[in-house]
């Protein structure tokens, strides 16, 4: 049996739980961002097709066991991994691989990912000879002129077909796994004469920086964010530091460290059990020790107080 759902993702929380806690994202501005997200679970295959629109940064992997590859149909702003992408460009991920991404207004994108196993005899069916380059490096690639439009006319017939009922029988859901099968190969066959995108050196160290950043945000949640601290995390200095966060994410290095424990207290808040967690905990656990200033910035970005997304856990 196939399954497929549809969900209005409108908060960090939703997003991560969505992702089964695989993936953390930072909301980067006040209106926050929304979308919806379609997963089809098609035998042992799996295909995703969301839309957003807002700010966001998000990191993780998208599967630990299977490698996943994604396409960009509409991409106002993309950066995956320090890379600017654009609609038509392919994204390959190994099982396991942490991507990094900062999304900036209205995004589309497809995902399949399917066991290794089930990719290569699907290929060898189409005279496609994998190299383990598809299997084991990340990367980002630009077909030739021509050929994107078409492998998202393929996409659009796949969506199509996952979305069309809540379950399928066993023999439209064959069909339609050999379709996302045909189409992922396809697309790797292209992706061997793609162009394979490089971040600029400016977008990469920015990215580094950032990244060395969030590091130790995770493993310092209780102490306070000192600019000073963080530059020498990331080995750098304060204005490398400040020109880094604010090319990649558009904000200050203080501003986003906020942004981002409040995402990680949001997501806290909402996975706690209200009769065994508190408020106060959560935020004392991420470094926020003034409750009424938290609970300000919490509502200004969020749009709620941190009691009521611990009441609705």
């Amino acid at each position: 049996m196939t399954k497929s759902t549809v969900s209005n993702i409108d908060t960090v929380d939703h997003f991560r739980q969505m992702w089964r806690g695989n993936i953390s994202t930072t909301q980067l501005t006040r209106k926050g961002f929304q979308g919806r997200i379609l997963r089809a679970d098609i035998q042992s295959c799996e295909l995703t097709c969301g839309t957003f629109v807002g700010s966001r940064r998000s990191a993780g992997a998208f599967s630990l066991e299977r490698p996943t590859l994604g396409i960009f149909t509409r991409a106002d702003r993309a950066l995956l991994s320090g890379v600017e992408c654009r609609p038509g460009d392919i994204s390959l991920f190994p099982a396991g691989y942490e991507h990094s991404a900062v999304y900036d207004g209205q995004v589309s994108y497809l995902l399949l990912s399917m066991p290794e196993r089930i990719l290569r005899s699907g290929a060898e069916d189409i005279g496609v000879n994998l190299s383990n380059r598809f299997l084991r490096d990340p990367a980002v690639l630009r077909p030739r002129a021509g050929s994107a439009a078409t492998l998202v006319a393929e996409m659009n017939r796949l969506i199509r077909a996952a979305s069309a009922g809540a379950v399928y029988r066993e023999e439209p859901a064959q069909t339609i796994r050999d379709d996302a099968l045909l189409f992922f190969a396809r697309i790797l066959l292209k992706a061997g004469m793609a162009e394979e995108r490089r971040p600029s050196r400016r977008l990469a160290n920015a990215s580094r920086v950032v990244r060395r950043c969030e590091e130790w945000l995770h493993t310092h949640p209780m102490q306070n964010v000192r600019v000073d601290a963080l530059a020498q995390a990331a080995g750098v200095s304060t204005r490398t530091l400040h020109r880094a966060h604010v090319q990649l994410l558009g904000t200050s290095p203080h501003r986003y460290a906020k942004l981002h424990r409040l995402s990680r207290a949001r997501e806290a808040l909402s996975e706690a059990t209200p009769d065994a967690s508190s408020v106060t905990e959560v935020a004392h656990a991420l470094g926020f020790w003034e409750l009424g200033r938290f609970a300000v910035d919490y509502h200004r970005l969020f749009g709620e107080v941190p009691s009521a997304t611990l009441a609705r856990a």
